[in-house]
């Protein structure tokens, strides 16, 4: 047999023979010799010798026998071939007598040769230098002996044990620990405490160590099965008796707590009534089913396992967590389930209706939320149906006394209306926050419902009373919203607040898409600051710095930076391949697992819909050309089909007259490598045996506009065969709908029956509760069930917050449209803002703004709003007052027209251009304008009455231009003043690829004044220009690969320098970078 440890420990202690003991501890050769029956019969072992009872006790078990000559010879030394060929018969390895010689020091022919090979292969004894050399008559040191004997009865360190040998450092690194694990189980024990590693074993000492040995495999008891009773119940069999256990001496992988260990009789026993030994019942944590559960038995794994079992599903607790939810504690993870699926019912046979549940993410708990609150002093029972198990638990309700008020220091957002975060306890536990009055007493301004607005920094105290209970003083602190956690990024559109939006984290080859990103901030909201991104893997993917546009490049996965404030993270963008057409779905709505059944008494055809895949599980867009095959005699379509743009595709199948069984409908692509099948089953209907009602469900008065129920459904009854199937078309009945008191509440004749408000039958004007549908065909009645109505109707309410205390009304604004930036509307429970119509309120300054919203002059005034209009025509009432500062000097232009008509408009002094608009060459001709561009990009174009194209041209006086970017095709102006006296400035601004960047051009007999300061040009022959009768006043500007950078006509005047030195000022002062000429001068 092959070598196995831990099956040779128990086959060790009756099964070596005395002919191999004689031929181990013999001489090399052979001997056959009588075994002695005692120690006392060895003429050179006495009754005293040290070694005489391991002697004697080995000699009576046939384990080990004499010389010819009778004796024993304890302290002759053992030879390294004689212990292999007392291992290979204690062991019964299997001897191959014609074995290669498996070291270089022995032959073919070699006596040891079998038993060398034997017990190398088992691992029982290695070969020295380096595993090459035998050495059959070398002696065996105590060290090695050591190492054979713990491989030999798989012994394992004991952490409970701690073993002293004074001269462990003496042995050799392979052999320490082997001692040390001797020393533990008390095989080696000297007087000394020193085990002399480096000794040799003598005959005498070798019987002391195997009979120790053989000794301690004795007392350990082995286990022979394990089996569990019950989900906290597990049997263990012993292969002997033992008196006493402990529960720590079991262990199972994976954890499974052991809780109490008892000996039990066989015949106690549930699973092992036929053990030999003794049966030990052990109580365990529960089970997980199905789980395999590995044993250890004191410190040792086992061969042995069991399956872990279940526990009957029950509910553990049910309570009530507020006066409308209840919380229902299962003792396992139970399948999902649904409000049809509860009944909560009280100790008066009243039903409380559900109307969410919410199942917790280990599957154990679920929350209740009911439509009505419980009744105090009442016992309530509630049953869960959950897959094919039903459980049923109890709870008495009863409100109690306010208790307690939970509140803690908190922080809110600043500038924004929010509630106070605290909860109300009774002396019973429950939450009753939503349903108790509380009055709040605070060093600032709180609403009567718990909402409070504070200014960045802003800090107030404030405590809760209920009824006779105060809560401790708490603080409220106002703080600016800033990111802290990035949460989620998609590709593509987001919708963040969407339970079942699941986000895209990866883009094909050849498509374009956008980055969003999706951070919180401290309050856990949605974050709306400027987000900016940074590429990190270019040959990837590059993603737009601002608006993180990405545009794929190859196939890999990109890294991308996106920041929010002082929050940064690295996300990871997966580039894939370009869609191509990789499958094909078929669907029919009534399909399951990949069949469809068609009756021909109710439809003699039914459409099979088909949706193009690529790659990437996706749909795919594409025409495309389908064939379809039938296999089989009761189906038939048309041979072949093509596809839509969207890759999708509808076959209608039709049954064959008196035709029944499976057909297979195959469609494939064009050259047939991708193909999709469905089997069709036609059944046919045997003779009527009753009537199915189709289409009853629980019914809502509000099921139109909550998408998770319904306000009709369409009743039908078919006449159905033994096996269900439907015999025919639903048939004509009688249909009577019943209330709660029997009462009639409406009555149809048809053959299908709308139930609803409106419907057939007409629930108008009922209330919730349980309703009877009956059903008559003739006078027989053959359908009597029913139904619950509820009503989900919730008059929504609105929560109103004032962003901003006071706004710019500017040139051509409306007041309204000003006003919607100040203020924010949600639906209650909800962050999502609404649309705002309009706003009513009076105006205390009636000249500036009147209270029909018209404007007549420049000034400002306070307007106190007391109403805003949501959602057409839903009005919220509030109380907010907001400064209206007009000013009507001021345009904010995003287009061409609305530019046009500020530039023309006299009272207009301040233009502010949208940044993100590119706006057309304009002159600027009327005196003191400012024009801001915000960065905007003006096109260089020809204007009317100017000799040459310019991006801007002025003509005026006092006009100032701000932060503008004007890029040419080489040829024009930047920026040109000319005229009469024209005097302009321009700050910030970026001109490249033009003949000049900023040109002053005085008109004859008269003056032109430039300053021009911090603005760059770059790739322009000249940046800034002069001629004569100017004035300019330049610095601070820099000047890029350009022919020349400042170029001055005569008599042009340099602020800020004396005439003979105007050059070295002008390059002092700006930056010159690939400049042929810095300062040129015309003069």
């Amino acid at each position: 047999m092959s070598y196995n440890p831990k099956s040779y420990r128990k086959f060790l202690a009756g099964s070596v023979s005395a002919a191999m003991a004689a031929t181990t501890f013999g001489a090399v050769a052979p001997v056959d010799v009588e075994t002695a029956d005692a120690a006392e019969a060895f003429p050179d072992v006495s009754n005293d010798y040290w070694a005489s009872e391991s002697i004697q006790r080995l000699a009576d078990n046939s384990i080990i026998g004499g010389f010819e000559d009778g004796t024993y010879g304890p302290g002759l030394e053992i030879k390294r071939g004689q212990v292999a060929a007392m291992l290979v018969a204690a062991f019964d390895l299997e001897v191959d007598e014609n074995a290669s010689a498996p070291f270089e020091d022995l032959t073919d022919e070699s006596y040891f040769t079998p038993y060398a090979a034997a017990v190398k292969e088992a691992g029982l004894i290695k070969g020295r230098e380096d595993n090459t050399v035998f050495a059959a008559g070398m002696d065996l040191s105590r060290q090695q002996m050591a190492t054979i004997l713990v491989r030999a009865f798989d012994l394992e360190h004991r952490d409970d044990v701690d073993a002293v040998v004074n001269d462990l450092d003496e042995a050799n690194a392979s052999h320490k620990e082997n001692i040390e694990i001797l020393a533990q189980y008390g095989i080696t024990n000297t007087g000394d405490g020193n085990f002399r590693p480096k000794e040799t074993v003598t005959r005498a000492q070798f019987a002391v160590f195997l009979d120790r040995a053989l000794d301690l495999e004795q007392d350990i008891a082995n286990v022979s099965s394990v089996q569990a009773v019950d989900s906290t119940t597990v049997e263990v069999s012993l292969d002997s008796q033992v008196e006493n256990v402990q529960a720590d001496d079991f262990a199972f992988d994976p954890e499974l707590a052991v809780e109490e260990a008892e000996v039990i009789a066989p015949a106690d026993s549930e699973a092992s009534e036929d053990a030999e030994g003794s049966v030990v019942r052990l109580t365990t944590e529960e089970q997980t089913g199905n789980q395999e559960y590995a044993l250890s038995y004191k410190g040792e794994a086992t061969d042995e396992s069991i399956t872990g079992i279940a526990p009957e599903l029950a509910v553990e607790n049910a309570a009530a967590v507020t006066p409308t939810s209840v919380e229902v504690t299962f003792n396992q993870e139970v399948e999902e389930f649904d409000r049809n699926d509860v009944v909560l019912e009280a100790d008066n046979g009243e039903r409380e209706f559900v109307s969410d549940v919410t199942l917790a993410e280990d599957g154990q708990s679920a929350t209740l939320d009911l439509y009505n609150q419980l009744s105090d002093e009442t016992s309530y029972d509630v049953t869960v149906e959950t897959g094919e198990e039903s459980v049923t638990g109890s709870f008495d309700y009863i409100v109690g006394d306010i208790a307690e008020i939970e509140v803690s220091d908190q922080a809110i957002k600043a500038g924004e209306e929010t509630d106070i975060e605290y909860k109300v306890f009774t002396t019973t536990g429950l939450d009753v926050t939503e349903t108790e009055d509380v009055t709040f007493h605070s060093t600032g301004d709180i609403s009567a419902d718990g909402s409070v607005k504070l200014a960045d920094g802003e800090s107030i105290f404030a405590t809760i009373e209920a009824g006779d209970v105060e809560s401790d003083r708490f603080k409220i602190t106002g703080n600016d919203s800033e990111a802290t956690e990035l949460v989620d990024y998609t590709v593509g559109a987001a919708s963040w607040d969407d339970d079942e939006f699941e986000s895209d984290q990866q883009i094909a080859l050849g498509q374009t898409g956008e980055l969003n990103v999706l951070f919180h901030d401290q309050y856990g909201e949605q974050v709306s600051n400027d987000t900016t991104f940074e590429t990190l893997t270019p040959g990837v993917l590059i993603v737009d710095k601002q608006n993180g546009t990405l545009t794929p490049r190859s196939e890999g996965t990109a890294d991308v930076r996106v920041t929010n404030g002082d929050v940064s993270e690295i996300i990871t963008i997966d580039v894939v391949a370009e869609p191509e057409l990789n499958g094909i779905v078929l669907d029919n709505e009534k399909a399951e697992d990949g069949s469809l059944s068609i009756n021909p008494n109710v439809n003699e055809s039914t459409t099979l819909d088909v949706q193009l895949q690529d790659q990437h599980g996706d749909d795919f867009s594409q025409e495309e050309e389908l064939t379809v095959e039938v296999d089989g005699e009761s189906i038939e379509a048309d041979s072949e089909v093509t596809t839509n743009a969207d890759g999708s595709a509808a076959i209608t199948l039709n049954t064959v007259a008196e035709e029944f069984g499976t057909s297979t409908v195959t469609v494939s692509n064009e050259d047939g490598s991708i193909s999709e099948s469905i089997d069709v089953n036609v059944v046919e209907a045997g003779e009527v045996e009753d009537y199915e009602l189709s289409g009853l469900t629980d019914l809502d008065l509000n099921g139109e506009n909550n998408e998770d129920t319904q306000a009709t459904t369409t009743l039908e009854l078919f006449p159905v065969d033994e096996n269900g199937v439907e015999v025919d078309g639903a048939v004509e009945a009688e249909w009577t709908v019943e209330n709660e008191d029997g009462e009639e509440v409406d009555t149809y004749t048809g053959t299908a029956a709308e139930l609803g408000v409106g419907g057939d039958l007409d629930l108008e004007g009922e209330s919730e509760g349980t309703y009877t549908v009956k059903a008559e065909i003739g006078s027989l009645e053959v359908v009597n069930t029913t139904f619950e109505l509820v009503d989900t109707t919730e008059e929504t309410e609105y929560v109103a917050s004032q962003t901003q205390d006071e706004v710019e009304l500017t040139y051509d604004e409306e007041v309204n449209e000003v006003l919607q930036d100040a203020f924010e509307v949600t639906e209650e429970g909800s962050s999502k803002a609404v649309d705002i119509d309009g706003f009513d309120y009076d105006s205390d300054n009636v000249s500036v703004v009147d209270n029909d919203g018209s404007v007549d002059e420049d000034g400002t005034a306070t307007l106190y709003v007391d109403t805003i209009t949501v959602d057409d025509d839903n009005e919220v009432d509030v109380d907010f007052s907001i400064d209206v500062n007009v000013d009507q000097t001021i345009a904010n232009v995003s287009d061409q027209e609305e530019l046009s008509a500020a530039l023309e408009d006299g009272s207009v002094k301040t233009i502010n251009l949208d940044g993100e608009t590119e706006f057309d060459a304009f002159a600027v001709t009327r005196d003191d304008v400012t024009i801001n561009g915000n960065g905007a990009d003006i096109a260089v174009g020809d204007i009317q009455g100017y000799g040459t194209a310019a991006g801007i041209a002025v003509d005026a006086s006092g006009v100032v231009i701000n932060d503008v970017t004007i890029s040419g095709d080489g040829s024009g102006n930047g920026i040109i003043g000319s005229g009469e006296d024209v005097e302009f400035t321009v700050n910030n601004a970026d001109v490249s690829d033009v003949t000049t960047g900023i040109y002053a051009n005085a008109a004859q007999e008269s003056d032109a004044a430039l300053t021009a300061e911090n603005n760059t040009f770059t790739n322009v022959e000249a940046g800034i220009g002069g001629t004569e009768n100017a004035t300019i006043d330049v610095t601070n500007n820099t000047f890029k690969d350009a022919g020349e950078g400042i170029g001055l006509g005569g008599g042009v005047t340099v602020t800020g320098a004396d005439d003979d030195e105007f050059a070295t000022y002008l390059e002092d002062e700006n930056t010159f970078e690939d400049v042929d000429t810095e300062v040129k001068n015309y003069r």
